[in-house]
């Protein structure tokens, strides 16, 4: 059936009203009868154009997603290479204590113990980079001299360490406690020293 030409007018009149032209253009969908055919072709040419513009833009955002994954990968597998693993010891002289070390021994007279009066934070990235948030890739962990009261050092622990869960559950069970008062205090330049030996790969 074909409609006269009087029927399309009725209809265009119809659709130009003002309630229902409001109604199709919140909904997007409200083209003027009367606009000419080149106007609509060229409407439906820029609604092609963005769509193939977010297409676009999603697979940039994979791709960057994914070399960034591949980056992180690498990251890991050189980090399990470079970074040392830490021990742990318990000495008799400090029985309340547990010292630390990345060299697999301890300095007498220069001892550093998990420092368990600061709070321990978990280092994560994202897309290369250090934020709050991401990749969780391991911990900074407090350490404190045994010649100092108040410690300033902390040591870096790989998420890839066999330690890493014990410090996380360390902390969780002694975190926060009381600072220990000495009685003998060791001069800086040995601190930085002692630190040095220890942790070597955390003083560059």
């Amino acid at each position: 059936h074909k409609a006269s030409e009087s029927d399309l007018s009725r209809f265009r009149q119809r659709a130009d009203k003002p309630c229902l032209r409001d109604k199709l253009g919140r909904a997007g969908l409200y083209i003027p009868w009367y606009q000419p055919m080149e106007q609509s072709s060229r409407l439906l040419r820029n609604l092609r154009i963005s769509a193939a513009r977010t297409d676009i833009v999603i697979a940039i955002l994979l791709e960057f997603w994914q070399v960034s994954a591949s980056r992180h990968e690498c990251m890991d597998s050189s980090m399990e290479v470079r970074q040392m693993p830490i021990k742990l010891f318990s000495l008799d002289e400090f029985p309340d204590r547990i010292a630390v070390s990345k060299t697999g021994q301890y300095v007498v007279g220069g001892v550093f113990f998990l420092d368990f009066s600061r709070k321990l934070t978990f280092s994560r990235e994202l897309f290369g980079r250090h934020f709050s948030f991401g990749f969780l890739t391991g911990l900074l962990v407090p350490v404190v001299h045994q010649g100092e009261n108040d410690g300033g050092f902390v040591i870096s622990v790989h998420i890839s360490d066999p330690k890493f869960k014990l410090i996380s559950k360390l902390w969780k069970q002694s975190y926060p406690s009381p600072k220990i008062t000495l009685s003998e205090f060791v001069g800086g330049l040995n601190i930085i020293s002692d630190f040095a030996e220890q942790f070597p790969e955390d003083c560059q």
